[in-house]
């Protein structure tokens, strides 16, 4: 090196601070720029943050597609068990009239059979009709109305099936009602001796029943359901009323033997409207003295005089008790009527005899002696 070679000093560079972005490229932590989203800078994470607004539509559809399924299935599930449900009944009706017509023609064996499976139908439906699925959709409007109805009465029908096949079999061994026609005036009343027991049983469960599916409430159902409804509740009803005027009757037969009590009677003629109205429609005075039913007088149930101190044993016997009788007994003929056959018995109980007769009080009298003499007939 020459002696003239000039040292100088070293430059310091004012080098700029260095900023967040410089230090992030040097290894440093570098946050984004303003103005640059996250998934720009940061692929893979916050690129994956869903807006709360779409998080919640995507719920709400999830929500809504489990409710679609939860429906679809209540009702493929109630329209499968409803239609077993009808299969059902309409084979547990076939063995109810099957039963009749055993117990009508005596037939213990038949009828047994018949009865095992009305009760195995019975039993089978209201199963169908009463599982949870059934019952949560009995929630729903309009559909569960009809639900309800169906259940309801079918429970009612399953009261009769499983308490009252007994009694009627003890009613059928004590009642030969295929021979009752042919059978004397003694084979009779010992009958209707021995069918006391059983009638009051049979009464029983049929009152049960009927109250039960008259409390069920119909308004606002379909045609189909509704209609249906009516006829099992009209025809529970109607055996009701029929078994309950029978043993009414069957009540007097022992007076007739000398037994107390042994009267005066009131027998009071009742009909049942459409819509299960009740109206008197006629007053049998009678007497069992001497081991003969007499009527002694026939009043209308409009005008006439209804029971007092004098007649304080006093039966009620609804029209359907005399188409009964006269099913079992034969046609009966009426003064300025003609016969009257029992499946004529309704139609002139109901608007026959009135149309008749000039007024509503001698059209109730001329029913009043149709039931004198069906009662008188089975009596004597």
């Amino acid at each position: 090196m020459n002696d003239d070679t000039i040292l100088l000093p070293p430059v310091e560079r004012d080098d700029p601070p260095e900023t967040e972005g410089r230090k992030g490229r040097r290894g440093g932590t570098r946050t984004p720029r303003s103005g640059v989203q996250a998934s720009q800078t940061a692929p893979g994470t916050a690129s994956q943050i869903t807006p709360p607004g779409r998080r919640t539509g995507r719920r709400i559809r999830r929500v809504l597609l489990a409710l679609c399924l939860i429906v679809a299935f209540a009702v493929v599930w109630i329209g499968v068990r409803g239609g077993l449900a009808v299969a059902a009944s309409a084979d547990g009706a076939g063995a109810a009239t099957r039963l009749a017509t055993s117990l009508t023609n005596h037939d213990a064996a038949g009828a047994r059979t018949e009865a095992i499976q009305v009760q195995h139908k019975a039993a089978e439906v209201v199963d169908l009709t009463g599982d949870p699925v059934w019952r949560a959709v009995e929630f729903v409007p309009w559909l569960g109305g009809n639900l309800t109805t169906l259940r309801e009465g079918v429970v009612a029908l399953n009261t009769v099936a499983t308490d009252g096949i007994g009694p009627l079999m003890d009613l059928s061994a004590a009642v030969d009602l295929g021979a009752f026609r042919q059978a004397s005036r003694a084979e009779r009343l010992a009958a209707l001796t021995r069918a006391i027991a059983p009638l009051q049983n049979v009464n029983t469960v049929l009152a049960s029943a009927s109250n039960g599916i008259t409390e069920v409430d119909t308004e606002g159902n379909i045609g189909p359901v509704s209609d249906g409804f009516t006829l099992v509740r009209d025809s529970l009803d109607r055996f009701a009323r029929a078994s309950s005027g029978l043993s009414g009757i069957a009540v007097m037969v022992p007076s007739l033997n000398g037994a107390e009590p042994s009267g005066p009677w009131t027998v009071v003629i009742t009909s049942t409207r459409e819509g299960g109205r009740t109206e008197t429609v006629a007053y049998l005075h009678a007497t069992t003295t001497g081991g003969r039913f007499a009527v002694t007088d026939v009043t209308d149930g409009t005008t006439g005089a209804a029971p007092d101190a004098a007649a304080p044993q006093t039966i009620t016997v609804d029209v359907a008790t005399l188409q009964l009788l006269t099913q079992l007994q034969g046609s009966v003929t009426v003064t300025g009527v003609g016969p009257i056959a029992a499946d004529q018995v309704d139609d002139f109980a109901m608007t026959g005899a009135y149309a008749q007769a000039p007024n509503p009080a001698d059209a109730q009298k001329s029913i009043g002696a149709f039931a004198s003499i069906v009662v008188t007939r089975l009596l004597n």
